[in-house]
């Protein structure tokens, strides 16, 4: 009588594993859902990759979605948002996977631990009304030629803008690179990048709140 008790309960619990499984693939189907859901970014779209493989980023709530493009002859992919609230619509920020070269490493700057990733950090103040000099346009041209074309409205002119960019240190083979650029626009604030050019206490203060500004503004969780 055990030994029949013990084979229906493996038999039981067989088909309670099976029928999970079935209904895991049902309820999680992995093409399903586009890469971004919400204020969430998936690169890979699949409960089969996980961290530190699966690059997954959540943009923090304080901001709204505004545009994606895929430009798939340069093997990127951008999301742009910017701030919801009426004291954060002078931020904006940039999502991309990008695809890169042999070379893993981006170029040296300021190694920060951001959830579960080491990424590197560089900032500057851009005037727009300027030439950005061969170091800038490499590392922020292309971001803020994107915020020009996808983001910003003609009748609210952007001359000065802080930048951010995070480079994602270590890219899993397979995979697109992350990077994040987080944006302030000056205007709004009546500052432009000349202000900042001193050692001035309260100046170098809103710089350094800025910085913690925005890594609060997203998190690598996968």
């Amino acid at each position: 009588m055990k030994s029949y008790f013990e084979y229906a309960g493996k038999i039981a619990l067989y088909t309670i594993a099976a029928t999970s499984m079935t209904a895991c693939a049902f309820f999680h189907p992995e093409l399903d859902r586009p890469v971004e859901t919400g204020n969430t970014i998936d690169q890979f779209n699949s409960i089969e990759k996980y961290s530190p493989v699966y690059v997954n980023v959540n943009i923090s709530y304080e901001f709204e979605f505004v545009d994606h493009e895929d430009f798939e002859e340069k093997g990127e992919e951008i999301w742009i948002y910017r701030g919801r609230m009426e004291d954060m619509k002078n931020r904006y920020m940039q999502l991309s996977y990008a695809e890169i070269d042999a070379e893993q490493s981006p170029p040296a700057g300021a190694v920060i631990t951001q959830g579960r990733k080491r990424v590197t950090g560089y900032d500057t103040c851009i005037t727009k009304s300027r030439d950005l000099s061969d170091d800038e346009q490499a590392l922020f041209g292309d971001a803020i030629q994107n915020l020009d074309t996808y983001a910003l409205t003609d009748d609210v002119p952007k001359t000065d803008l802080f930048v951010r960019r995070f480079i994602e240190n270590n890219t899993p083979e397979g995979a697109r690179r992350l990077e994040a650029v987080y944006f302030i626009s000056l205007d709004e604030l009546g500052y432009n990048c000349a202000d900042f050019n001193t050692n001035d206490e309260t100046m170098l203060e809103m710089l350094a709140d800025w910085r913690a500004e925005s890594l609060r503004s997203f998190e690598i969780i996968g």
